[in-house]
């Protein structure tokens, strides 16, 4: 762990101070206009042609501007090549729509039982976005064919297990502390959504099964699909344009989280640029989320 640390470190060390100060400049406007002018309700509350523009435009300006800002050090030309455009537009499309559009819960609606539509469209609406989702990565992996070698590192190849869990170990005390804050349990256990249709377990168990597996896209989104499609062009330097493009789709949850999903973006991302393989990602995010799910059950009933 401490190696991963120095190296992080020294990964950092490649950048300006100016680099630095302009990033966190940056974060700081990002998060001080979501808390400040409640950013992602508001676009929760309008017609979803608009909201999905307006997530477009928050999810490419998180990306986009850190990147200019690099440009700007080093004169590279990444954004003169179609093709990165191109892959760029396709999937950045492919998220908004994924994170927006409300055709999901209405093909819920339209397979579920009568009576149970409310219940089908908590449960099974991520699971529709779900195969969506992963069948456009798939579409693309196999025209780009890159990376050659795994599903946007999809491979067992330097796994390294032992890192994970230990990372997750760190994040049991942290997880503890944050169950005990009012903002934390205002918005979890998310599994709480149930409880006005009078839920049975296997209700709680399917839900926590397909909420989980909104945590696996989001590692092969951001870890595999932004890091190792986008490394061909940006090499290392993917890693933090991408890390706080992560850290605007945590807009809307508790502050604490949203400042720390840029560190663990960049930790993740690191991670995932050297290894190419993104399985000890899903291990941290799958047992983050679920740990989250179970201290505030614990907390809301204390």
């Amino acid at each position: 762990m401490k190696t991963i640390i120095s190296q992080i470190f020294k990964f950092a060390r490649q950048y300006s101070i100016f680099y630095w100060i302009l990033i966190a400049l940056f974060l700081s406007i990002s998060i001080f206009c979501n808390e400040y002018f409640k950013i992602i309700q508001a676009i929760k509350n309008m017609q979803p042609l608009y909201a999905l523009l307006t997530y477009w435009l928050l999810y490419t300006s998180s990306f986009i501007i850190p990147l200019i800002i690099w440009s700007f050090q080093t004169k590279s030309k990444w954004y003169k090549k179609a093709s990165f455009w191109s892959l760029w537009n396709v999937g950045f499309l492919a998220y908004t729509v994924g994170s927006v559009w409300p055709i999901y819960g209405e093909i819920v609606e339209y397979f579920a039982t009568p009576g149970y539509i409310g219940l089908s469209k908590i449960i099974f609406t991520d699971l529709v976005r779900f195969v969506f989702l992963i069948g456009i990565l798939l579409i693309v992996w196999k025209v780009t064919k890159h990376p050659q070698t795994s599903f946007y590192g999809l491979t067992y190849k330097n796994l390294h297990t032992k890192l994970y869990f230990k990372m997750l170990l760190i994040m049991i005390p942290i997880i503890v502390v944050a169950g005990f804050t009012s903002d934390f349990l205002d918005y979890y256990p998310r599994a709480k959504k149930l409880e006005i249709y009078n839920p049975s377990t296997l209700h709680y168990i399917l839900f926590e099964t397909i909420y989980g597996m909104a945590f696996i896209y989001t590692e092969i989104f951001f870890r595999g699909f932004m890091i190792m499609a986008f490394a061909k062009y940006l090499g290392p330097q993917v890693i933090i344009p991408t890390a706080v493009f992560y850290m605007a789709i945590h807009f809307g949850k508790p502050l604490a989280e949203t400042i720390s999903s840029f560190f663990g973006g960049v930790l993740l991302g690191y991670l995932s640029y050297h290894t190419k393989n993104i399985w000890g990602g899903i291990i941290v995010h799958l047992g983050i989320a679920w740990m989250m799910e179970i201290v505030a059950e614990i907390g809301n009933h204390l």
